[in-house]
């Protein structure tokens, strides 16, 4: 899940929806409605964990289009029920504030937002605020981007705000490009203040009454966040050699009714196993990790990196020829063009060793 990815595409769109076209009163609601539909597949399926737990293993309702397109129907019944909008266009933002779960949970834009800082290659886990601010960097470029087309398409806009804003949107482009957060935060920042000035009119204390619609989404990020500082504690408690706390907090995790991060906590508990000394868990770990990882490449490099560990040589847990399977389906797989070349780097490690042909 994109912990606050979806917050900021939510309001991107929401911004894009114009007055004209639902009655004046709802914008003390709507805003609230589009963030809560770009996380509505996840409280779906989180609420769906918390009754039947299997049912969600492989994140299959998070992936079906056909969830998605019932969900959206749904929406737009009750939206016609209340007799608030006009026209299509509150319509289909509905539905592009759904569907846009689907595309920010897509492979491509996940291993995006990790080259962001270099964590999609599999060497590392991001921490906590690391992965947060990646995600600040991407999607918080879409806010901005709509923050400014908004403002600066008022009829009333002075022609030098709206240079201003082209200004700025083009600023905010170059300092994202070089990903370095002392430049692209205080670009963002500039450009959403001068998003807001220009509508300041629109600002109002009733807006707040759009945190309403959000509260049960703010009990599942909740849930989500503490979860996320909860394996990243233990993260670091295994690097600090505290591996028996490390399995206590993951454990911790996995009994929260959570579902974005039960791979990252099974391959945290195999490698906690793996310094212990005990494969067999270790394997089982990686294995239930494989299982539920949907698509993505993680469980199978550390399965096969744990395959071609010396340290179980002699036991039936050393399967070089396995782990070569592995590595060879990563390396040709619909990866992005780094986490390939991992993959052809540890092959050519274990040929090196002479462990494969």
């Amino acid at each position: 899940m994109a912990t606050v990815g979806h917050a900021l595409v939510g309001l991107s769109l929401a911004g894009l929806d114009q007055t004209k076209s639902r009655k004046p009163a709802v914008q003390y609601v709507w805003p609230g409605f589009v963030v809560l539909f770009a996380y509505l597949v996840d409280l779906v399926e989180w609420i769906t964990w918390i009754c039947f737990p299997a049912a969600a293993d492989n994140h299959l309702l998070t992936n079906s289009p056909l969830l998605t397109s019932g969900l959206v129907i749904l929406i737009w019944i009750a939206m016609a029920l209340s007799g608030w909008f006009r026209g299509v266009w509150p319509y289909v933002i509905a539905a592009l504030a759904v569907f846009s779960h689907l595309v920010l949970d897509q492979r491509i834009i996940r291993a995006l937002v990790g080259d962001a800082y270099g964590y999609s290659m599999g060497e590392y886990l991001p921490g906590f605020f690391e992965s947060i601010r990646a995600e600040f960097w991407l999607y918080g470029f879409v806010l901005v981007a709509a923050a400014l087309l908004k403002a600066s398409t008022q009829a009333n806009c002075p022609r030098k705000s709206r240079a201003a804003a082209s200004f700025l949107a083009i600023l905010s482009i170059i300092t994202a490009a070089t990903r370095m957060a002392v430049l692209w935060i205080p670009a963002y920042l500039l450009s959403l203040t001068h998003a807001a000035l220009l509508l300041r009119r629109e600002i109002r204390w009733g807006l707040l009454w759009n945190l309403v619609p959000l509260l049960p989404l703010m009990v599942f990020l909740a849930i989500e966040l503490t979860a996320a500082w909860l394996s990243f504690q233990a993260r670091e408690l295994a690097w600090q050699g505290d591996v028996h706390e490390a399995i206590q907090i993951r454990h911790r995790v996995m009994k929260l009714p959570t579902r974005s991060l039960h791979v990252e906590n099974y391959i945290g508990l195999s490698k906690c196993y793996q310094a212990l000394g005990d494969p067999e868990k270790a394997e089982a770990a990686l294995l239930k990790a494989q299982a539920i990882a949907n698509g993505s490449f993680g469980p199978s490099y550390y399965l096969a990196v744990f395959y071609a560990d010396f340290r179980w040589r002699n036991t039936p847990f050393f399967r070089p020829d396995e782990a070569a399977s592995l590595l060879q389906a990563i390396r040709d797989g619909p990866y992005t063009q780094r986490i390939q070349e991992l993959a052809r780097r540890v092959l050519a490690d274990m040929q090196k060793k002479g462990l494969i042909d």
